[in-house]
């Protein structure tokens, strides 16, 4: 099935220093969401979509943009992408497990979060609107992509350790986000065994060697770099303790961790799978 570009319904006090509001309709799968705008990526404080209630998307325009450079997606002022499906995925399940599936029961609503203009400023007069890229309706939410946001405490020049992490059988991650340049490297200890241990030169060189576009204000821990993003996920279950170790140069305080990752709703059915 190709995918179908549709426009959406205008936003409310879609002004300066306030929310925009839309309420999405809600049955077909979203890929994809673009909001086509005058505005910079300094000027979304946040972009939100709550589905029944549950605020699942939360980016602000810096980490929308970053997200579409890491990827080495086409970029061009005024447009920003709210992605879903990974077309960086090489296989079709890969991609289509990310989408966005809606029933015809939920409440879906994107808000967007607007900076004040300082007094006196000349800015011209502010423009959004907002296209999706849909694909066919399903009968079942499988999975839901989330982005959230931790905060790591990393006080000590050396060695500093997170394991915060939500986790579960259910959950499985796709990228993280380490904000900041101090990192020289990263480890993750799954139940006393080391699952990851990787420095920042070298990371940094695969991730671009498989077609990535690192920014330098991040650590970015991408197990589907390869593209193979059903296969490749990293599950977060544990029977003890899920740790990510990672060694700074200096101490920087605290370390916000963005984290792209999928929930499962509910159990695959044995007998086909729904996204082929």
């Amino acid at each position: 099935m190709f995918r179908m570009p549709k426009k959406l319904n205008n936003f409310t006090t879609a002004e300066w220093g306030k929310t925009a509001v839309l309420h999405l309709q809600t049955g077909p799968v979203y890929e994809e969401i673009h909001l086509l705008t005058n505005l910079k990526k300094e000027d979304i404080r946040e972009v939100r979509l709550l589905l029944n209630g549950d605020n699942f998307y939360r980016l602000s325009g810096f980490e929308l943009d970053m997200l579409e450079r890491y990827k080495c997606n086409y970029v061009e002022d005024g447009i920003f992408v709210l992605p879903f499906y990974d077309l960086t995925a090489q296989s079709i399940v890969g991609t289509r497990y990310t989408g966005l599936v809606t029933k015809s029961t939920d409440n879906l609503t994107l808000e967007v979060d607007l900076v004040e203009l300082a007094p006196g400023s000349n800015r011209e007069q502010l423009q959004l609107e907002a296209h999706a890229f849909m694909g066919m309706a399903q009968n079942e939410r499988y999975f839901l992509p989330r982005f959230r946001k931790h905060i790591m405490q990393a006080h000590a020049s050396g060695l500093n350790e997170f394991t915060s992490l939500p986790h579960g059988p259910q959950l499985t991650v796709k990228r993280m986000y380490f904000k900041c340049d101090k990192i020289k490297k990263l480890e993750i200890y799954r139940d006393n065994r080391r699952v990851f241990e990787c420095d920042q030169r070298l990371n940094r060189f695969q991730q671009t060697r498989l077609g990535r576009a690192p920014n330098d204000d991040y650590f970015i821990f991408d197990p589907v770099v390869s593209g193979y993003a059903w296969n490749e996920r990293f599950t977060t279950a544990h029977q003890s303790e899920l740790k990510f170790s990672v060694t700074l140069d200096e101490p920087v305080g605290t370390i916000e961790i963005l984290v792209e990752e999928v929930e499962q709703e509910r159990v695959l059915p044995k007998d086909h799978n729904p996204f082929l």
